[in-house]
């Protein structure tokens, strides 16, 4: 047996790369029904579905919420799982929800 693989980037970081992603593919859409544009629309979304996948991941590393199936839920699924733990029920089906820029700016402050 081999050694276990080694993590090479964090969670956080992966939100965030994948975020990147997801904002600058947004900013080449052009809405022409091209086939670049329709593949640009689809990588769009999938970068947004993995930035959500990672941050789900994340939430469950820091709470200690053990998935067995983890590895073979998508990112919907995932937090549909953490709507059932009590104290994120409130805060994933209740809240506002705030804009990128408004994450950032948290993310920036907290750097600092």
């Amino acid at each position: 047996m081999g050694a276990e693989p080694q993590k090479l980037v964090d969670s956080k970081e992966l939100i965030n790369l994948y975020l990147d992603i997801s904002e600058e593919i947004f900013s080449k859409l052009t809405f022409d029904k091209s086939n670049l544009d329709i593949t640009n629309r689809f990588l769009f979304f999938l970068s947004l579905e993995k930035s959500f996948d990672c941050l789900a991941d994340s939430i469950l590393n820091q709470m200690g919420i053990d998935l067995p199936d983890a590895e073979s839920l998508n990112a919907k699924a995932k937090w549909n799982k953490l709507a059932l733990e009590p104290s994120l029920k409130n805060i994933i089906f209740k809240e506002q929800p705030v804009s990128y820029t408004h994450l950032r700016a948290h993310e920036t402050k907290a750097n600092l």
